[in-house]
């Protein structure tokens, strides 16, 4: 498992002749990164003066939104492994024999299926982190500032996420019909629209207060 080695460890057989870990494993530590920067600045906040003397309903906001990031932090964790997951069974579907009209048959199919986990993988990483981000939009009024560009770090990290796992969705739309394509690219870019427009937001909003 990849999430269980070494951060050099990891960088250095992204720096190989491997296909894997690729865009979208990657993509997704980035995005498990980006949600630790973020919680960091929660870490920095929760138990500061001025925080506690905030109204308790703000202050429970905040901790559920801050608590509700470690679940994606940790999705977007199983999402390194799922990623190279998808990609081994993506070329074994293409290692299938094909001697034979059935066996032909089978390996269509097992290809069909791998794209479409191959397309799913990194969509699911697309979703993960654009629920991070809505996540990070609620913690930028009562946070503490002295921390607050390590928010926009998280914010600009899990939009790069998005934006590197779309590319992979996109690089296996060809093989699909033009219905299914075009279907995928609209929940797609959907996506990189609302992660675009909410880290320009934020970023802006955060600048403010530097």
């Amino acid at each position: 498992m990849y999430v269980e080695k070494s951060c050099l460890d990891i960088l250095n057989e992204t720096d190989s002749s491997s296909p894997t870990p690729g865009g979208g494993s990657i993509s997704a530590l980035v995005g498990a990164l980006g949600i630790c920067l973020s919680r960091m600045y929660a870490h920095l906040t929760v138990n500061k003066k001025k925080f506690l003397a905030l109204d308790e309903e703000i202050q429970n906001k905040f901790v559920s939104s801050f608590n509700e990031l470690e679940i994606y932090k940790n999705s977007l964790i199983d999402c390194v492994d799922k990623d190279c997951e998808a990609y081994d069974a993506f070329m074994s579907a293409y290692k299938l024999p094909k001697s034979s009209n059935e066996e032909i048959e089978a390996r269509t199919k097992a290809i069909y299926n791998a794209t479409l986990i191959a397309i799913e993988s990194p969509y699911n990483i697309m979703i993960q982190s654009l629920k991070a981000i809505e996540l990070c939009n609620d913690l930028i009024e009562h946070g503490n500032v002295n921390a607050i560009s390590d928010l926009a770090c998280g914010v600009i990290f899990l939009d790069a996420a998005i934006q590197g796992a779309a590319l992979n969705v996109q690089i296996n739309l060809n093989s699909l019909e033009n219905e299914l394509k075009e279907e995928w690219t609209f929940k797609m870019n959907n996506i990189l629209n609302k992660s675009n427009e909410l880290k320009e937001n934020i970023v802006n909003q955060i600048k403010t207060k530097l």
